[in-house]
């Protein structure tokens, strides 16, 4: 089960069975891209407002669209692209409407299994046990590298289609793409309590398991 720690307060009604990060989002676009200047006033959707500043960092234009609707307003043209991870591509068919992919490393999303406390202490002792043995930190890396597996097939996949262009960025794109994307990082500093000290903690941790 999960060991008490530096998320405490997010889980005061539930109970966590397994946290893991989906893999990177990268930027994919109607348009070629090549390197950061390419998207100055662009039109991108995003799902979250930490995308949304990593967006701004990059000069373009956050714009907030469901990710069910998405491949509709790339259609119509509300949006240019869509900052997102590969293993949305194939349940939402994002592969018809965005054919340029800038692979520049944009963060992830995290995601939660959790269970109803009170649903789990009405278990009985062998379901309590088998729960216990296969949830916690095993569970999360086992659900990491099943996505990771997605995200890399999804990006093979794709890369293999007509007209599928995919940018890996250089060297000096990829440390440019870091500076930029410092901004986003203490923009969620400033409006988050703690915003420093947690940042800090989770690195801490991140590294002592990695």
């Amino acid at each position: 089960m999960y060991k008490k720690g530096l998320f405490d307060a997010e889980f005061d009604e539930v109970t966590p069975l397994a946290i893991h990060t989906f893999p990177k989002f990268s930027i994919h676009t109607t348009f070629p891209v090549k390197k950061f200047e390419d998207l100055k006033g662009k039109k991108l959707a995003i799902f979250s407002r930490v995308a949304g500043d990593v967006v701004k960092s990059y000069g373009a234009t956050p714009i907030s669209v469901p990710l069910p609707r998405t491949y509709q307003a790339v259609q119509k043209g509300l949006v240019d692209g869509v900052l997102t991870v590969w293993t949305a591509f194939f349940p939402f068919k994002l592969q018809e409407v965005v054919k340029n992919h800038f692979e520049v490393n944009s963060g992830g999303a995290t995601s939660t299994v959790v269970a109803n406390p009170k649903s789990l202490a009405g278990l009985g002792p062998e379901a309590k046990r088998i729960l216990a043995a296969h949830s916690g930190e095993g569970f999360s890396r086992s659900l990491g590298k099943f996505w990771d597996g997605v995200w890399l097939g999804s990006k093979k996949a794709i890369g293999k289609m007509p007209g599928q262009v995919m940018v890996e960025l250089s060297p000096a794109q990829a440390k440019l793409g870091a500076e930029l994307t410092k901004s986003a990082i203490e923009a969620w500093k400033s409006r988050t309590a703690g915003g420093a000290q947690t940042i800090e903690a989770f690195l801490a941790q991140y590294n002592a398991v990695k």
